[in-house]
């Protein structure tokens, strides 16, 4: 009896590979050739990595896009191509999805490339790094005739998980808002 209760222990005592990562921030919304941002925004992202199962998962919240609007959470699941590093994304409102090429040090990547095609049909090209812990992208959202339409820019800082979850339920009853 001790043997087949170690053995179901030990069956179920598996490590998972996951890791967690939790991040504050704001997105910057400016049209192109302009200097002054027309909007911004702040966000918490939560980014799940699970290496042994080859998949990313992205949460983020940001607020309404009106005072009175909820806030807005979206889930983008990444599921890995046959090609190293390249992963294809659909959100969990099915309104994008796309291709993100990582590169750098496998699952601590520094640098990826974004390319999503909208519902609308709208295109985003975009870049992003991670230097000391901090993920800094610019996007470009084209129309479909391939005009560029603004630019997006997101700046995120890590956060512990407590940080996190203050700045969420912040987001969620709008005291923090869409500017």
């Amino acid at each position: 009896m001790k043997l087949l209760l170690l053995f179901l222990f030990s069956a179920c005592a598996h490590i998972p590979s996951a890791k967690v990562e939790h991040y504050i921030g704001d997105i910057t919304l400016t049209i192109p050739g302009g200097k002054k941002p027309f909007g911004k925004m702040p966000m918490v992202a939560r980014i799940t990595k699970d290496p042994d199962a080859g998949l990313i998962m992205e949460e983020y919240v940001l607020p309404g896009r009106t005072p009175k609007a909820a806030a807005r959470e979206i889930v983008t699941n990444y599921t890995a191509t046959t090609e190293f590093g390249v992963y294809n994304v659909q959100d969990n409102l099915k309104s994008f999805q796309g291709t993100v090429r990582f590169t750098g040090t496998p699952w601590h990547w520094e640098e990826w490339t974004i390319n999503i095609r909208m519902k609308d049909k709208a295109i985003v090209k975009g870049l992003a790094l991670k230097e000391d812990g901090e993920i800094r992208a610019r996007k470009i959202v084209y129309s479909t005739k391939g005009k560029p339409l603004f630019i997006q820019r997101e700046h995120l800082r890590p956060a512990s998980a407590v940080e996190y979850k203050k700045f969420r339920r912040q987001i969620v009853q709008r005291k923090l808002k869409y500017k």
